[in-house]
C-alpha cells in the first residue's frame, strides 16, 4: 500500500514538473507561464483529490454527471443466471457467479478499491498542494 502511495506521487509530480518545465522552457515569458501552469495544475490536482475522495465515501460524482449506472450484468447472461425448472421440481436452482471484484483488486495489487481511492485523493492533494506552494516561488 505504501509503495503504490509514492510510486502514484512521485509519478504525478514527476509530470506536473515535466509540464512546468516545458511551459517554462518553450513559452516567450517562460517562469510567469511556468508559474501560472503550475497554480493551474495544482489547482486541477486538488478538484482531482476531492472527487477521488467523495468517490471512497460512495459519492461518484463523475458518473453521476455523466448519467452512467453501474455495471450490470448484460440481459442474455441475466437470462442463464437464474434458470426456472418448469417441470423438474426435485432441482436445485444454480446461480451463476459472474462477480468481478477479485479481478479488479487482483489487478490494483490487491488494494481494495474503496482504500486505493482514499490513498488516490491524498496523494492528489499533496501534489495540488505542491505545486501551489511551487506556483508562489
Amino acid at each position: 500500500m505504501i509503495p503504490y502511495a509514492i510510486r502514484n506521487l512521485v509519478w504525478h509530480l514527476a509530470a506536473c514538473l515535466g509540464v512546468c518545465w516545458a511551459v517554462g522552457r518553450f513559452s516567450s515569458e517562460g517562469p510567469v507561464y511556468a508559474g501560472f501552469m503550475a497554480a493551474f495544475l495544482g489547482s486541477a490536482y486538488l478538484l482531482a483529490g476531492w472527487l477521488a475522495y467523495l468517490k471512497s465515501i460512495g459519492t461518484d460524482l463523475v458518473s453521476k454527471l455523466k448519467g452512467r449506472q453501474p455495471p450490470e450484468v448484460p440481459y442474455f447472461h441475466r437470462k442463464q443466471k437464474t434458470r426456472r425448472p418448469l417441470l423438474r421440481l426435485g432441482r436445485k436452482i444454480h446461480t451463476i457467479d459472474d462477480d468481478l471484484a477479485e479481478t479488479v483488486n487482483d489487478q490494483a495489487g490487491g488494494i481494495p478499491p474503496d482504500r486505493r481511492h482514499k490513498i488516490d485523493a491524498a496523494c492528489y492533494a499533496v501534489v495540488g498542494l505542491m505545486l501551489l506552494v511551487l506556483s508562489l516561488l
